[in-house]
C-alpha cells in the first residue's frame, strides 16, 4: 500500500495537537479536563493502556487551550511536550528553553539545567516571566507517559540519577504551586502505575486533588470516532460496518488503538484496491478484521525481509519489550547505541530494518533524538502491539523464559559464592545448559537485567555453570571402582 496516500485515520500512533479536526468523540472529556485545570494547575490524566490518554490531551485539551477556553481573553500559550525518557531533568530544561528560544543549542540547555539545579524554580521563572509581562503568554507542559520515570528510577544504578527523578517531580509540583507565572502541567500515566507514585513526596497528594480517570467511550461517542473522519472527507461509511465495529470493539482490549489501526487499513484498502466508493464489510474482511488486522500488518513487514533481517527484527523487538515484576508485558525503550552493541550490527543495518516497521503507515516503532547526545532512543509506539501482534507475543514469552533461566542461574551462583549451595547437577544443570545452548546469552544481553543484582553476575554465572558441567562429567561411581 502506498504510504503517501491521504488517510484521516491515524493508525496506532497517538493524535497530534494539529489533528483536532479529525479527533472525534471526546467533547465531554475535554470539558471535564478544562474544569479540573481551572481548579488546579496540575492534573494527572490516568487510564489503562490504549485508553487514549495522550490523544485526549494532545488533540483535545491543547487545541481547547489555544482556543481560549481555559482563561478568559487569553489564548496565548507556550506549549511544551516531553517524556521523562533517559534524562528527565535535561528533557525538561530543553522543553522549557526551546519555548523561549527555538534555536537553543545543547550548551545553552546544559547551562540552564545547571541553573535549575542551583536555583530551583527561580531559574525557570526568570526565563518565563518576561513572556507574561511583555506578551501575555501562559505556559502549558505535557509530561507524557509519566510512568517512564518509574522505569528510569528502577533501571539506573547511580544515586545521582535517582535523585534526578525526585528533583524532577519536586520541580514540576512547585511550578504549579507558585503564583508568579501561570504555569499548567498535565501528566499522562497508566493507571496500573498509580501505586508507584507513593515513592515521590507530594505526588500522591497532588494527584488526589485533580486526577482524571479517562472513561471508556459510550456507543454514540464510538460511532463518531468511527464515522466522523470519513464523513468529514466525503467518503461513504457503511452502516453495517459501523455496527460490526461497534460490536467487535466491545469484546477486545486496546479497543481505541486497534480501532484506529483497523480504520486506517480499511480506508487504504478501499482507496487502493476495492474502490467501491464506500467503506464496507468487504474492506473490513479483506484486512483481517479488528482482531487480526494489526498482527497481519506487522507480519507483512517481516515478509519483505531477508532471513537475516527477520532474525535481527526478533533481537530488536526482544530488546524493546520486557516483562516487569508484576508480570506486565511493557515497552522497554533502548538506545540505538545499545542495539548496536547487543546485535553487533551497524547503525545503517538496524535503521533499515526499523524502517520496515515505520513505512506504509505502520508506525509500530519510532525514533527520537536523545537530548544532549548524538544517540537516538528506539521505542514501540504503543503497547497494544505487544499484546496484539502474535509473533511479537511469542518473542516476548521467549525472552521472558530466557531471563527467568538467567536470573535463577545468577541466584544459584550467588548462593554458591556464599558457600550455601553446591554445583548444579541433575535436572537443574540440564535446564541451565539447555538455556545456554539455545539462547547463547552474551554480556551485552545480560546488561539489561543487571539492576536485578548487586554487581555484574553474568561472567560469574557462566563460570559457575561451566564448573558445574565439568564437575558432572566426573563419574563418582567410576572413581570408586578404580580405587
Amino acid at each position: 500500500m502506498s504510504s503517501n496516500s491521504f488517510n484521516p485515520y491515524v493508525g496506532l500512533r497517538p493524535f497530534e495537537m494539529d489533528e483536532d479536526l479529525i479527533f472525534f468523540g471526546r467533547d465531554v472529556q475535554v470539558l471535564e479536563l478544562l474544569k479540573r485545570l481551572h481548579r488546579n494547575p496540575f492534573v494527572g490524566v490516568v487510564g489503562g493502556s490504549g485508553s487514549g490518554k495522550s490523544s485526549l490531551v494532545r488533540a483535545g485539551l491543547i487545541p481547547a487551550l489555544k482556543g481560549g477556553y481555559l482563561l478568559e481573553d487569553s489564548s496565548r500559550w507556550k506549549i511544551g511536550m516531553m517524556k521523562p525518557g533517559q534524562g528527565p531533568m535535561y528533557n525538561f530544561a530543553e522543553t522549557i528553553l526551546k519555548q523561549v528560544n527555538s534555536e537553543t543549542n545543547k550548551e545553552q540547555i546544559s547551562s540552564f539545567l545547571t541553573q535549575i539545579k542551583k536555583q530551583g524554580i527561580s531559574a525557570i521563572l526568570d526565563k518565563l516571566t518576561p513572556l507574561k509581562e511583555e506578551k501575555h503568554f501562559n505556559f502549558f507542559l505535557l509530561v507524557d507517559q509519566f510512568e517512564e520515570l518509574f522505569r528510569y528510577q528502577m533501571e539506573v544504578e547511580s544515586v545521582d540519577n535517582i535523585t534526578e527523578a525526585i528533583d524532577f517531580v519536586n520541580i514540576i509540583l512547585k511550578l504549579t504551586e507558585q503564583t508568579q507565572f501561570p504555569f499548567y502541567i498535565v501528566i499522562t500515566m497508566r493507571s496500573d502505575f498509580i501505586g508507584d507514585c507513593a515513592q515521590f513526596h507530594g505526588l500522591p497528594e497532588a494527584l488526589n486533588k485533580s486526577q482524571y480517570l479517562v472513561p471508556r467511550l459510550n456507543r454514540q461517542e464510538m460511532r463518531r470516532v468511527i464515522e466522523g473522519p470519513s464523513k468529514l472527507y466525503g467518503k461513504k461509511f457503511s452502516p453495517a460496518l459501523t455496527s460490526k465495529l461497534l460490536n467487535d470493539t466491545s469484546k477486545v482490549k486496546d479497543e481505541l488503538p486497534l480501532l484506529q489501526h483497523t480504520l486506517m487499513r480499511i480506508w487504504n484498502y478501499e482507496v487502493e484496491h476495492d474502490k467501491s466508493g464506500e467503506l464496507d464489510l468487504d474492506d473490513y474482511k479483506a484486512i483481517g478484521g479488528l482482531q487480526k488486522a494489526l498482527s497481519i500488518h506487522a507480519d507483512e513487514a517481516l515478509s519483505d525481509m531477508t532471513q537475516s533481517e527477520v532474525h535481527l527484527s526478533k533481537e530488536i523487538f526482544k530488546a524493546l519489550t520486557t516483562v516487569d515484576e508484576n508480570g506486565r508485558k511493557i515497552r522497554h525503550p533502548v538506545l540505538l547505541s545499545e542495539l548496536k552493541d547487543l546485535t553487533r550490527e551497524s547503525e545503517t543495518t538496524i535503521l533499515n530494518v526499523l524502517d520496515h516497521f515505520i513505512r506504509d503507515r505502520r508506525s509500530f516503532v519510532y525514533l527520537q533524538p536523545v537530548s544532549g547526545s548524538n544517540d537516538q532512543i528506539i521505542d514501540i509506539s504503543h503497547e497494544s502491539l505487544i499484546r496484539q501482534w502474535n509473533t511479537l507475543r511469542d518473542w516476548v514469552d521467549e525472552e521472558a523464559e530466557s531471563a527467568s533461566c538467567y536470573i535463577q542461574l545468577a541466584e544459584a551462583t550467588r548462593l554458591n559464592q556464599a558457600k550455601k549451595k553446591d554445583y548444579l547437577h541433575g535436572s537443574e544443570l540440564t535446564l541451565s545448559l539447555d538455556w545456554r545452548d539455545k539462547f547463547q546469552p552474551t554480556t551485552e544481553w545480560a546488561k539489561r537485567y543487571k539492576s536485578r543484582f548487586e554487581g555484574d553476575m553474568f561472567e560469574p554465572s557462566m563460570e559457575f555453570l561451566f564448573k558445574s558441567e565439568a564437575n558432572e562429567l566426573i563419574d563418582p561411581y567410576y572413581i570408586l571402582v578404580v580405587e
